[in-house]
Parts: C-alpha cells; sequence; structure tokens
C-alpha cells in the first residue's frame, strides 16, 4: 500500500515561491532600514558628543594643562580615538614671549578609558608649527609648567605626549657677555616629549636642520622644576660653530666655522657653567677663550670635554699671525690654560 504525499513533499509552486521571496524582501528592508536609522542615529550622536563635549572638553583641559591660553581651530574630522582640528595656536603673554602656531593639531585619546574612567589621557601632534622660544636668565628654554589636574565633572586629564612634524623653530638664546648673539633658525624639525611620573619628568628628542646649514639632533630629558637636572645629547654634523655657542655655554667662543660633536651637557645651578662630556672635531674654526687676548683662527682639531676641563688634541691654528699646534687641557673654572705649544 503505498503513502500518499504530504503537503512537504509536494512540490512548491511560483506562487509559493513568490510570497517567500516577497516576505524575505519586505523583512530584509525593514531590517536595513532600521540599520540605516541606528548609523545614522550613532553618526549624529556621535558628532553631537564630540563637537558639544569632547571639543570643549580638549580646548579647555589643554589650557589648564599648559596654563597658557590655547586657541583652537574647528573639527577637520574625527574618529572614536582622535580629533584633527585645522589650526592651533599659543599667543605670547606679557611675562612669557614663547609662541607657537601650528597649521593643524591632532589630538589622539583612549574613548574608552574616558567613558568608564574618567580619564582623558591626551597625545598631541603639532602639524607644520612656527615655535617661537626665549632662553630665559636662568638658562631654562621652556617655562611652562605642565600641570595634572580635574578638568570639567572630576575627569582627570594628562598629556601623555607632544609630537612635532616638519616644524619652523627659532630659538633666542640669552648669551653671556661676549658670547654670540642672535637667534637659531632650525628647519624640518621632528620631535616629540613624553611626560612621565605626572608631568615631573619629560624626556624629549628631536632632529632638525639648522638653516646656516648642517643637521642637529638634541635628547634629553628634565625635571622643570629643578633646572640642574636637565641632560642634554647633542649630535652636530657640519654645524656652523657659532650656533653651537649660541645654543651651549661653552668655555670657549666659537665664531666661526664648522663642528662635527658628540656632547653631553650636564646643566649646574645658576651661577655655575655646565658640566660638558664628548667631542668636537673643528673645521677652519675661529675661537676666543677668555683671559687671552688674540683670537685663534684657522682652527683644525680635536676638542675633548671632560666636565669642567677641556683636553686639546693635536689643534692647530693660528695665533694672531703665528701659526701653533696646541696640546694640553684648558680648566673652565679657573680659565687657566696650560697648553704645551709647539710652533712649527
Amino acid at each position: 500500500m503505498t503513502r500518499p504525499p504530504s503537503l512537504d513533499d509536494r512540490p512548491e509552486t511560483s506562487s509559493h515561491r513568490h510570497l517567500r521571496l516577497l516576505l524575505f524582501s519586505r523583512t530584509s528592508i525593514a531590517i536595513g532600514a532600521i540599520l540605516l536609522v541606528a548609523i545614522v542615529g550613532g553618526v549624529w550622536w556621535g558628532w553631537i558628543f564630540i563637537n558639544q563635549r569632547l571639543v570643549p572638553l580638549v580646548e579647555k583641559n589643554l589650557n589648564q594643562l599648559l596654563g597658557r591660553p590655547v586657541q583652537i581651530g574647528e573639527v577637520e574630522r574625527f574618529s572614536l580615538n582622535s580629533l584633527r582640528f585645522g589650526s592651533m595656536s599659543i599667543p605670547a603673554t606679557p611675562t612669557d614671549p614663547d609662541r607657537l602656531a601650528a597649521k593643524a593639531v591632532e589630538v589622539g585619546f583612549d574613548l574608552k578609558q574616558l567613558l568608564f574612567n574618567r580619564t582623558l589621557e591626551l597625545n598631541v601632534t603639532l602639524v607644520q608649527p612656527n615655535v617661537y622660544m626665549a632662553q630665559a636668565k636662568n638658562g631654562q628654554w621652556v617655562s611652562t609648567q605642565i600641570n595634572t589636574q580635574e578638568g570639567s565633572g572630576f575627569i582627570q586629564t594628562d598629556l601623555e605626549t607632544i609630537r612635532v612634524q616638519n616644524a619652523d623653530v627659532v630659538l633666542v638664546p640669552n648669551p653671556e657677555p661676549g658670547k654670540p648673539k642672535g637667534a637659531v633658525a632650525i628647519a624640518n624639525v621632528d620631535g616629540i616629549a613624553l611626560f612621565l611620573e605626572q608631568n615631573q619628568r619629560i624626556k624629549f628628542e628631536l632632529t632638525g636642520q639648522p638653516k646656516t646649514g648642517g643637521k642637529l639632533t638634541i635628547a634629553g630629558e628634565t625635571r622643570p622644576a629643578t633646572l640642574q637636572q636637565t641632560t642634554l645629547n647633542i649630535q652636530a654634523r657640519n654645524l656652523l660653530a657659532a650656533d653651537l655657542s649660541r645654543l651651549i655655554n661653552l668655555p670657549i667662543n666659537l665664531q666661526s666655522g664648522r663642528v662635527d660633536g658628540d656632547i653631553k651637557v650636564q646643566l649646574q645651578p645658576e651661577g655655575q657653567q655646565p658640566a660638558i662630556f664628548g667631542t668636537a672635531s673643528l673645521e677652519n674654526v675661529t675661537a676666543q677663550i677668555a683671559n687671552i687676548s688674540q683670537l685663534f683662527t684657522n682652527t683644525q682639531g680635536k676638542l675633548q670635554f671632560q666636565g669642567q676641563k677641556i683636553a686639546l688634541e693635536n689643534v692647530n691654528t693660528r695665533y694672531g699671525k703665528i701659526p701653533v699646534q696646541i696640546s694640553g687641557t684648558l680648566n673652565t673654572q679657573t680659565w687657566q690654560a696650560r697648553p704645551n705649544c709647539l710652533y712649527p
């Protein structure tokens, strides 16, 4: 006896297929519409949150962190972990001539930390900034103190890094009497500063090309509250000798010529000479040594910096019109030179 075919075994008619496709398409349209509304709503909420809450929060907390007025342009683009503003500037004040104007600024942050831990961790990148920095009388280049404090709504704000990309920097030293005057302009500067131990310790590194020629790399760290805990590691390649004397309080006044050097500088309390270590190679340099009336010209050779002493290694120079070869040491504390001079 054969079993009659069940409903499930019957072949699907075209009308049934059409009904199923119609239901499926209508369901897909409904789901798609819901998803579209959710996406549009999410984007709209994100735009409102960023412009009405996050942007003012970032701007206000940058002001609080730097203790200086910070002016930020319009938002160019944003994501869940970054903002890009069209410009940023820090104008000079009556007590601080340092100033900055950037073509754009990118601010990175961790949205999860902000929402769940109420901590705004900022990583700032300055794009093509123009920077003007004047050295203070105590030798400091940056007088701005980075603060750590609560922002609006008890949000803790931390500045983690500041980067510069393709910057133009003008450094204006505060020279001692008899030292070269004038600014040092550096182009194509890239660098980063890391803020550690609640901004009590700052590590930094930057490279650039002085507009007078050569290449300069400066790395080191500082504790802003204590000047003498500042260490600089300076690499100079084909640097104008006068620029090196402007940037570092050397015991020898280098006035012209070129220098290659790898130098470590440890700043000392105000009124004391810095401790300097490393080497400098001189090429056609004109130099002035304290308490010696004549200039040393057309100088070739190597200087070995040993804290408060300088060793002169096979230095060939002219003292006035007299050609001289010098080997010996120079004590920067007593300003007494004890060279062995060999006249050709």
